[in-house]
């Protein structure tokens, strides 16, 4: 009977007040049945009056929360799915066709106008419509994942207006000085907007590339010498990619090295660290072991459960896997002179560092 009512009476509570799901409530309703049961079991030695109190306040506290627990567990994943997934989409628009180059393009056709110039009013227009059938669908989903994960809404008026513009302007309505300079401020302040969410969104996927890397090192003691050499003035290089996946793609590299250099008396690893342009860092990892074998497509290295030694083969794959989501990449070769591997990672460099990553 008392769980009876007080289902009941939770039902009308949930549904009214806070709006629950059917899916949260039913999944509640397990958590309060399994607390009630033993509930019921332990306090059934004692007294009558007090076993009802107990029953009632003892099933309603510890399945609260039991439920905020479980629920605030799933948020938390959800988040950090929701997160990467934005990440990714930042990283997809940046560079493609239609992202933040293409925005610049259209801002150096506003800035070398000619309005008598039709050739360059067809261009514009052409141009513009590119952007709103192209860009601003990607910036509208880019504005709703990030307005879910931080509350604020930068995207989503600025590309409705920006559309509300780029209408009037394929319509031949407002190709004025004027107006053309108003579209011009708005693209310069979405380009503002999209540094500050790539630099929030980014700044969960940074890792100190020196310190790190040293981290790693230091679990091979096996290792008489690591050869380092630093190609670049920074004394601070960071890389967008979480901590955990840089471990294990380092770590395993390593591993790979150790085991090829196994029968070696005196175990030797170079460690070649240098810039690429402006956006992206490489690190040569080179061992001194049997090498590759001869005549092997690099390709076939990166496929699943393929092995060179015999082990399971997951390794590498998931290396390139890793890699291929932050947009970095890896190869294999054999050195020019001299025994062993040669590995070739490509990361890209945060804005700790540079904003063209």
């Amino acid at each position: 009977m008392i769980l009876l009512i007080f289902t009941a009476f939770l039902t009308y509570f949930a549904f009214a007040k806070y709006r629950w799901r059917l899916i949260n409530l039913l999944f509640f309703y397990f958590i309060v049945t399994t607390f009630f049961t033993l509930i019921q079991y332990l306090t059934s030695s004692l007294s009558d009056s007090f076993r009802v109190y107990a029953q009632l306040y003892g099933t309603l506290f510890f399945s609260l929360l039991i439920y905020v627990v479980i629920i605030k567990f799933i948020k938390t994943q959800k988040r950090e799915i929701r997160h990467f997934e934005l990440f990714d989409l930042l990283r997809q628009y940046n560079h493609s066709n239609s992202g933040v180059k293409f925005i610049h393009h259209i801002k150096y056709l506003l800035n070398n106008r000619q309005l008598e110039d039709t050739g360059w009013k067809n261009n514009l227009i052409s141009e513009l419509k590119s952007l709103n059938d192209s860009s601003i669908p990607i910036l509208e989903r880019i504005g709703d994942y990030y307005s879910k994960l931080f509350f604020e809404n930068l995207l989503n008026k600025q590309c409705k207006s920006l559309k509300h513009d780029i209408s009037k302007i394929i319509k031949g309505d407002k190709l004025n000085d004027k107006f053309l300079d108003n579209l011009n401020i708005k693209l310069h302040i979405l380009n503002e907007n999209l540094k500050e969410i790539r630099k929030k969104v980014d700044g969960k996927y940074k890792v100190n590339l020196f310190e790190k890397l040293s981290e790693v090192l230091n679990r091979y003691p096996s290792i008489k010498e690591f050869n380092i050499i630093k190609n670049t003035t920074d004394e601070n290089i960071f890389v967008i990619m979480r901590s955990e996946d840089f471990v294990q793609i380092i770590n395993n590299i390593i591993q790979n090295a150790v085991e090829a250099m196994q029968n070696l008396k005196n175990k030797k690893i170079d460690l070649i660290i240098e810039k690429i342009g402006i956006a992206k860092i490489q690190i040569i990892i080179r061992d001194y072991g049997m090498g590759l074998p001869k005549n092997i497509n690099n390709n076939l290295l990166f496929e699943e459960h393929f092995s060179a030694k015999g082990s399971t083969g997951y390794g590498l794959y998931h290396i390139k896997k890793i890699l291929d989501t932050y947009s970095g990449s890896i190869t294999l070769t054999n050195p020019l002179t001299g025994n062993g591997t040669k590995v070739i990672v490509k990361m890209r460099i945060h804005y700790e560092n540079n904003f063209n990553a």
